[in-house]
């Protein structure tokens, strides 16, 4: 087993929530953000190359509210895919609201004889509102994670609201500046799944009163992977399945 991350952040497990109740409340931000969508950033692939290292493929990203890049190139460190967004930002002033909506998307592909055991979804950020204000003055961050076993001859979807603490909105008068993180932690244990689909979107929100201003930025991104050995049963299982496709094909 593998376990490379330099990026800390709270974990929790991934809970099952209602899709639809988590689409309707994105959905509903994403009708308030004005602007049409951006044009998708293809960042391509970054493939394994040490032991043990996760493929990740065809990372994208795409806005429907501004110019892309948000999250910008990732680097990879060991089995962790890091971004470092400098215009992933959200500001309101003077009575105005911003809305701010960045998509990432990509495929993660365990090497051969292996699965994937867990993914971290962490990001880190920071907020700062500023004025004598009420409520009306507001920042905040939230993400819906959906994760698609791509895995040949299985099929599944799942999805969880980024867990964010402190939990938003932080507005004023009680909340003047902090720092934010957000995770989502993927147990794939015991599936034996080899590779999935992952999509975020991720959303910066902020409100202000004549007065005051409200900003909020990402400032770190990363997706985490761990890998594991599959128990000789489920080698037996492999085994099995190529032989029966292999007779398959003998047969035509």
């Amino acid at each position: 087993m593998r376990y490379t991350t330099t990026l800390q952040a709270p974990k929790g497990m991934l809970r099952r929530v209602s899709l639809a109740l988590a689409l309707a409340a994105l959905a509903g931000l994403l009708l308030a953000a004005s602007g049409a969508s951006a044009s998708v950033i293809n960042y391509g692939d970054f493939p394994g190359i040490g032991p043990g290292e996760v493929s990740f493929l065809q990372v994208t990203e795409n806005s429907t509210t501004d110019p892309t890049p948000l999250y910008g190139a990732p680097t990879r460190v060991g089995n962790q895919l890091l971004f470092f967004p400098n215009s992933f930002t959200s500001y309101s002033a003077n009575g105005t609201a911003d809305t701010t909506a960045g998509t990432l998307q990509m495929i993660i592909q365990a090497p051969q004889g292996l699965f994937l055991q867990t993914i971290l979804v962490s990001e880190l950020g920071d907020y700062s509102l500023l004025g004598a204000g009420t409520s009306g003055t507001s920042a905040g961050v939230s993400g819906l994670l959906t994760v698609t076993d791509l895995t040949p001859g299985t099929h599944g979807t799942d999805s969880a609201v980024l867990n964010v603490l402190p939990a938003p909105p932080y507005a004023l008068p009680d909340d003047s500046s902090g720092e934010f993180s957000g995770s989502e932690l993927v147990d794939l244990s015991g599936k034996n799944i080899t590779k999935v689909m992952i999509n975020l979107n991720n959303i910066l929100q902020t409100t202000s009163e004549y007065g005051t201003t409200a900003f909020i930025e990402k400032k770190l991104f990363g997706i985490t992977t761990i890998t594991y050995t599959p128990e000789p049963a489920a080698l037996s299982l492999l085994g099995l399945g190529a032989l029966g496709l292999l007779a398959r094909r003998r047969r035509r």
